[in-house]
């Protein structure tokens, strides 16, 4: 990560890490370790979490800094990982203390068309962009303003 952004030549972006499926879940083990890896995230945004593979043990949270805050979206129609990746993910924050003030659940909802499957994220509909990108847009701008 530091490699990355000193690529980048732009001191001062947000540092917020979004992360999909089972980059959900790696994303907040990544908030975990990112004091090591590269700047912590101010922000995470989980979307439609997997569950921690069996094969990697999962990560000590309790690294996470008590300043980050974190959105988790849960899908009401998804079937793929049905929100299990979302309740072990509560259950490893709470294991670690981690202040629920900090956190966020967001169920997003299926409304006419627009059907909130495990790849609805994918979509471009508009009704898609309000749900994800707009959200995520809005959670960069709060870290980009120090929130």
């Amino acid at each position: 990560m530091r490699t990355g952004l000193r690529h980048l030549h732009r001191p001062g972006l947000p540092e917020v890490a979004i992360g999909y499926s089972r980059g959900g879940e790696i994303v907040i083990d990544y908030a975990a370790v990112a004091r090591g890896a590269g700047p912590a995230p101010r922000e995470v945004l989980s979307v439609f979490p997997g569950t921690v593979d069996p094969v990697d043990p999962p990560l000590d949270l309790r690294s996470i800094s008590r300043r980050t805050r974190l959105t988790i979206l849960v899908g009401d129609r998804d079937t793929v990982v049905d929100g299990a990746g979302a309740r072990q993910m509560l259950a490893r924050l709470a294991a670690a203390r981690f202040p629920g003030d900090r956190i966020s659940l967001v169920v997003v909802k299926s409304r006419g068309r627009f059907v909130v499957t495990h790849l609805a994220p994918l979509e471009v509909s508009p009704a898609a962009k309000r749900a994800f990108w707009d959200r995520a847009d809005r959670i960069v701008e709060r870290a980009r303003a120090g929130g």
